[in-house]
């Protein structure tokens, strides 16, 4: 059984702009999606996830984008089982 998650989802192209959707918890959603920039994804808000993505330009830092992509990467792992979790680790 695979029980592998999603943690951030990215679109490159040739356009100015390429898009990055990662999942956050409750409170970094509600900051971020009135963010110019970001909104909620429109494909999983719908359906009542959390997750934003990043459509054109926002005034996020590399830094800080890296810090959300990495507590993002984190509520993923944690839903792994444990096997899966130390297969990771090593």
């Amino acid at each position: 059984e695979d029980r592998s998650k999603v943690f951030t989802i990215g679109h490159w192209t040739d356009a100015k702009h390429s898009g990055i959707t990662f999942k956050t918890d409750d409170i970094t959603f509600e900051i971020l999606r009135a963010e110019s920039g970001l909104r909620p994804a429109p494909y999983f808000a719908i359906r009542g996830m959390k997750w934003i993505q990043q459509y054109s330009d926002t005034d996020l830092s590399d830094k800080t984008l890296k810090g959300y992509l990495t507590q993002s990467y984190r509520m993923a792992f944690a839903n792994l089982t444990k096997n899966k979790q130390r297969e990771l680790e090593t």
